[in-house]
C-alpha cells in the first residue's frame, strides 16, 4: 500500500519534471526560431531611436519603412517554419541524459 503511494508520488514528480524539461526546450526552440525577427526589430528601434526619420524625407521614410516590414514578416515567417515544440520522448532523452546512469533509459527496458 505505501510503496504504491509512494511510486504515485514519484510518478507525479517524474511527469512534472518532465513538463518542466520540456517547456525549457519549447523555450530554447523558440528563441533559436525567432532570434532573426527579435535582432531586426531591435535595429530598427535603434536606428529610429537615434533619428534616422529625422535625416530623412517622408517619402523614404515611408519606403524604408515598408520594405523593413517586409523584412519583419519574412523573418516571421521564417522563425514560425522553423519553430518545433519537443515532443515528450526528446524532453524525457534530455532529462536522462543529465543523469547519472541513464535511469529513465533503464526503467524503460525490457529484460532479454
Amino acid at each position: 500500500m505505501r510503496a504504491d503511494r509512494r511510486a504515485g508520488r514519484e510518478g507525479v514528480a517524474l511527469a512534472r519534471v518532465l513538463r518542466r524539461s520540456r517547456v525549457a526546450m519549447g523555450t530554447e526552440s523558440f528563441l533559436r526560431a525567432f532570434w532573426p525577427l527579435g535582432s531586426a526589430l531591435l535595429a530598427i528601434w535603434a536606428a529610429f531611436a537615434f533619428g534616422l526619420a529625422e535625416i530623412l524625407t517622408r517619402g523614404r521614410v515611408l519606403a524604408l519603412t515598408s520594405v523593413l516590414a517586409v523584412g519583419v514578416v519574412f523573418l516571421l515567417a521564417l522563425g514560425v517554419r522553423r519553430f518545433r515544440w519537443p515532443t515528450a520522448d526528446a524532453a524525457r532523452a534530455r532529462l536522462d541524459a543529465t543523469l547519472p546512469g541513464r535511469p529513465l533509459a533503464a526503467l524503460r527496458d525490457a529484460p532479454a
